[in-house]
């Protein structure tokens, strides 16, 4: 859960109902229409989408209100290392010292 977001209708008994009303790019949030409470229903990705500014709206049987709510995704090294080349050939000889590096390899 990201968090919950509650609003008090003046006639409780008309009950307050929750959406999502703008900035859900690719629907990746979800609120329960019940309780205000907002999830992520789809994977972040920081490379694709830094920030979110969605504006969430409460309703009961005769009114709105609205607030909005900003979302900051932080980075996770969630990119595999890759090998600067696609194979290595490495010639080593009967004689060649043992211990010593024969071929660095760079990986990035």
């Amino acid at each position: 859960m990201v968090g919950r977001k509650m609003a008090m209708a003046r006639d409780a008994a008309s009950g307050v109902r929750y959406k999502i009303s703008s900035g859900n790019i690719d629907n990746v949030f979800a609120i329960s229409n019940a309780t205000g409470a907002l999830y992520v229903a789809k994977a972040l990705d920081y490379e694709k989408i830094k920030k979110y500014e969605l504006r969430l709206t409460a309703s009961d049987n005769f009114k709105e209100n609205y607030t909005t709510v900003l979302i900051n995704v932080h980075d996770v090294n969630d990119n595999p290392p890759v090998f600067e080349k696609s194979s290595y050939r490495t010639q080593i000889t009967e004689e060649d010292d043992r211990g010593l590096p024969k071929r660095v390899l760079r990986v990035m």
